[in-house]
Order: C-alpha cells, then structure tokens, then sequence
C-alpha cells in the first residue's frame, strides 16, 4: 500500500471540523447539481472518490484522476453523454491552457453541465476561514491558475446558474451549455 498524500491524509483527518466542512461542500455541490438519480456524472479529480457517497442513488458514477488508482478509466475523453462533470477543487491546478483544453474536451464528450469548486484566496475573512480550519496549506499545493481567471475561462465554454459562497472559503458554481 502506498503512503498516503497530504491531500488524502487531510481528507481523512479525524479532525470534526475538517470532516464536518468535507461532508458540507460535497452535499452542497451535488445539491446544486440538482440531480434527478438518473444521470451519468464523472468525478473529474477524483481523489478518495468521497463525492460518490452523497450522489442520489441511481447515479451512474465514474470517478477519474490523474492517479490511476484511484480511476476507473484510464483517459476521461473517451467518455461520451456525460449529464453533469465536477471538478471539485481541482481546476486551479491547471494552468489556463491546461484549464481550457479540459473544457474543450468536455464540450467534446457532451457534458451538459459542470459544478465546480474554486477556492476563495483573498480577503481576511476567507485567510481566517482556512486558517482556524488548517485549509491554509491546500493553496500552496501547486496552483496554476487563480480563482477570478478560472471563472473567467470557464465562462468562455459554458454559462453559470447557481453560485454557491461556502463558508467564505471556496465558491461552488454550476456551469451550465
């Protein structure tokens, strides 16, 4: 078995607040998805494959990430009809032209709608947030691309309906063609 990752350890902190704010926003985006029970949905940035666990049943779930353990597909852009994609704290680890190649694939695949999960960087309210919850060190885990330019390029692709401010601490928003 493999060392785990920070990101893994941290989301499987014993930490009540850390698991509380973990449970919070994956409710919350798949609340927002506003999903039916019926839809295919790819977990974009998979990770522990958490985001399955508070889909409606019924779901067809497939979970994809750059560690292939934890996949269960090797290359995304072969899927085709997918109803909704997350991508839940995973686009600011693209660099703009990695950002806007995904988003052409998705448009590609025929993803209808997106939700995604950005982080709020800026202000005190925000910094103090993920300070008191020990968010503070995800922000330094190479991020490529800020949260204002992420929104603005996803704007080029799809158009969003629902904006979601979680806790002063990341911004959840779907993303709709």
């Amino acid at each position: 078995m493999k060392a785990e990752t920070n990101l893994q350890s941290f989301y499987r902190s014993k930490n009540p607040f850390l698991r509380w704010y973990e449970w919070r926003r994956l409710k919350k985006a798949a609340k927002l998805a506003n999903l039916e029970g019926n839809e295919t949905v790819m977990d974009f940035g998979c990770n522990i494959r958490a985001l399955q666990k508070v889909l409606p049943k019924g779901c067809k779930y497939i979970g994809f990430d750059v560690v292939s353990e934890h996949s269960d597909i090797d290359d995304y852009t072969r899927l085709k009809d997918v109803d909704v994609a997350f991508a839940l704290a995973v686009f600011e680890h693209l660099s703009p032209k990695e950002l806007r190649q995904v988003l052409r694939n998705f448009k590609k695949m025929g993803v209808k709608k997106i939700v995604v999960e950005l982080p709020r960087e800026e202000g005190r309210v925000s910094r103090l947030a993920n300070g008191l919850l020990g968010l503070e060190f995800e922000h330094v885990l190479n991020h490529k691309t800020d949260w204002k330019t992420a929104v603005k390029i996803v704007d080029e692709f799809y158009s969003c309906t629902n904006v979601f401010n979680n806790l002063f601490i990341s911004w959840i928003s779907v993303w709709e063609k």
